[in-house]
């Protein structure tokens, strides 16, 4: 069964296994082991390519010892096994019973840093599998039985530390094997002194070292793809989850305030004032049931409790405006933002194919039957008949006064990007008329499409700026249907 065993995982033929007499030497100390194989490669021959060092790589299960086959004199093949008797111990009760063997008795402090090491994964493994979602315990297993069972490289620290990998590992995943922050921080590496892309595989006796920086923004979802371990994948994932619900706390914490502010902006209190009336009032948090504002400003976001149902509770009332209201009164019915000289009260209106905007430079465009159509001076859709070109301009008098402008935004294609695009909407308090966003998986793009109202040109210059600045926006501009 052993020789089967073999043919069946290292995909080989009968007659290219080693099938030999397990030849055991016990020793004391490590350095006994080595002189023990020096010796016996003196006087046997060794055979090429068969001899192994679990001493210096142990194997997952922490099995140590010297493996070497030679030729001995009567021609028949034998494999050599040289390891103290520590090691031995360790190979025939497993390292569980090991360890239970040793606290029974004194322990040295090297002996405690060696159990802790050893130690050191599987706490590690345990820890993010109590926090993963995934509640199903064969899940669990598979992902520890790969990492333990399956094939495995082994990679030096700068300090000469070997750590054990599973095959076509990363950097990544040897920051996580090293500990959970060195991984979240990480933001490069070295292998064997060279800058390397974090999705480089590694192979065995690679010297890695990685660079972290508290200011790092921590694992991206893109470095699921390239990472081989359980235990980095499941750290990664945790990360994200923690980051977006930070994320959306703190969107609904600003959005569910500015509604407070705008409803108290309507009766005259500013936002400084209102934050008085909260804080100086005892009863105010208990009575809508929340610990604190953030919590409140939550629940608000959610129309639960509405900031209408705010102000009812300081009996707030809503100001008359006399000004406001004989101004409302008394307002042009001509509310046509442009005009042209010496047209008297003909028709105007502003283009729908490329909504020009007050502060753009514009031009007049007579239309049989409809008067003047106001269109944007590079837009593409007048015909070039000087005779019917008019110009026009912007008039001073109107305020309060919002237009439509189409508006596109290219973007790498990522998780939250339409969130982001949609705070920076409501943190502008602009009015989305439409919004349609559509990805591209070949070239992982993203194109937002979004009608929005806005003052002039200078505020939409503003919006654009703000838009500019979203991570992995690389396009925004008008749109001329």
């Amino acid at each position: 069964y052993s020789s089967y065993r073999k043919m069946y995982i290292k995909e080989r033929h009968f007659e290219e296994i080693y099938e030999n007499l397990a030849l055991p030497i016990l020793t004391e100390t490590e350095i006994q082991c080595f002189e023990i194989l020096g010796v016996i490669h003196q006087m046997y021959k060794p055979v090429p390519g068969r001899f192994k060092d679990y001493i210096a790589m142990p194997k997952p299960n922490m099995y140590q010892s010297l493996h070497t086959i030679i030729v001995g004199g009567d021609g028949n093949f034998y494999e050599v096994q040289i390891r103290t008797k520590e090691m031995d111990h360790i190979a025939e009760t497993g390292i569980a019973a090991h360890w239970a063997y040793k606290e029974g008795g004194y322990n040295s402090q090297a002996e405690q840093k060696e159990i802790k090491n050893k130690l050191h994964w599987f706490r590690d493994f345990v820890s993010l599998s109590d926090d993963s979602e995934d509640d199903n315990a064969t899940s669990y297993m598979d992902a520890l039985n790969r990492d333990i069972f399956e094939s495995h490289i082994y990679v030096f620290t700068p300090k000469g530390k070997v750590i054990e990998l599973p095959v076509n590992s990363t950097p990544v995943d040897f920051a996580y094997r090293i500990h959970t922050k060195v991984g979240d921080q990480c933001v490069g590496t070295l292998v064997n002194g060279m800058m390397v892309p974090l999705n480089t595989v590694l192979k065995t006796g690679d010297m890695v070292e990685i660079k972290p920086s508290r200011n790092s923004p921590g694992p991206s979802e893109g470095w699921l793809n390239f990472v081989a371990s359980s235990l980095a994948r499941s750290a990664i994932r945790k990360h994200i989850t923690r980051k977006n619900a930070d994320l959306l706390r703190d969107e609904r914490i600003a959005r569910g305030k500015q509604s407070c502010i705008d409803a108290f902006k309507e009766r005259g209190i500013d936002e400084a004032e209102m934050l008085k009336m909260f804080n100086s009032n005892d009863k105010f948090l208990d009575f809508f049931e929340v610990k604190d504002l953030d919590e409140l400003f939550i629940g608000v976001s959610g129309r639960k409790p509405t900031a209408n149902a705010i102000i009812e509770y300081f009996k707030i009332k809503r100001p008359f405006n006399y000004t406001n209201y004989t101004r409302r009164r008394h307002v042009k019915s001509d509310t046509t933002p442009v005009y042209c000289k010496g047209t008297g009260n003909i028709d105007m209106s502003l283009a729908n194919c490329c909504n020009p905007i007050p502060g753009d430079d514009i031009i007049g465009y007579i239309t049989r039957g409809k008067g003047i159509t106001v269109h944007r001076i590079n837009c593409p859709n007048i015909v070039n008949e000087k005779e019917r070109v008019i110009e026009v301009f912007w008039r001073d008098d109107i305020e309060f006064a919002t237009y439509p402008v189409d508006i596109v935004i290219d973007a790498s294609d990522r998780n939250n990007l339409l969130m982001d695009v949609m705070m920076v909407f409501n943190h502008a308090k602009l009015s989305v008329n439409n919004l349609h966003a559509k990805s591209n998986p070949q070239n992982l793009s993203a194109t937002i499409s979004a009608t929005i109202m806005v003052a002039d040109a200078k505020r939409l210059h503003d919006i654009f700026v703000l838009l500019n600045g979203i991570t992995g926006v690389y396009r925004v501009g008008r749109v001329i249907h």
